[in-house]
């Protein structure tokens, strides 16, 4: 089947090349990547201050970009709350998403997260300017990367 196939190997490599390349984008954002690095398909990232994961997975959903609320090493919140989120490669990678691509990605996570206010652990504020423009860049990204096949027979 498919997972003995060329193809499964390549999608396999591209998912472990855009975790490192996520990792590595969210770093250059100030945020903290729990152990540096990622050593699978996914990237736990801790929050900064009144930031929750809860707050974030909300935020991002707005704008079709799915993470998960995640629990952190030494975790002080609920874990329906969280201090972290999870980010997974393998939307990415069906999307054949190149270097560059993975960082306007997390370059438009990061702008959500830094312009969202907390009013709570779940509740927050976001400023519509924002939320057109990051609608509107989203969409273009996923014009330019779209899923192989998606629409195919």
């Amino acid at each position: 089947g498919y997972a003995k196939s060329p193809e499964f190997d390549a999608c396999m490599g591209r998912v472990r090349t855009l975790a490192a390349e996520v990792a590595s984008a969210f770093q250059a954002h100030g945020y903290d990547v729990v152990g540096g690095r990622s050593d699978n398909h996914t990237v736990l990232v801790r929050l900064h201050g009144a930031m929750t994961g809860a707050i974030a997975e909300s935020a991002l959903e707005r704008f079709a970009m799915l993470v998960d609320k995640h629990r952190v090493p030494g975790e002080t919140r609920s874990s329906l709350v969280t201090s972290g989120v999870c980010i997974g490669t393998g939307s990415l990678a069906q999307r054949r998403l190149d270097r560059e691509g993975c960082r306007q990605v997390i370059e438009l996570v990061c702008r959500v997260l830094n312009s969202v206010t907390p009013l709570g652990e779940q509740d927050y504020q976001l400023e519509p300017a924002v939320c057109e423009q990051v609608r509107c860049e989203v969409e273009a990204l996923c014009a330019g990367y779209p899923i192989a096949d998606y629409l195919e027979g």
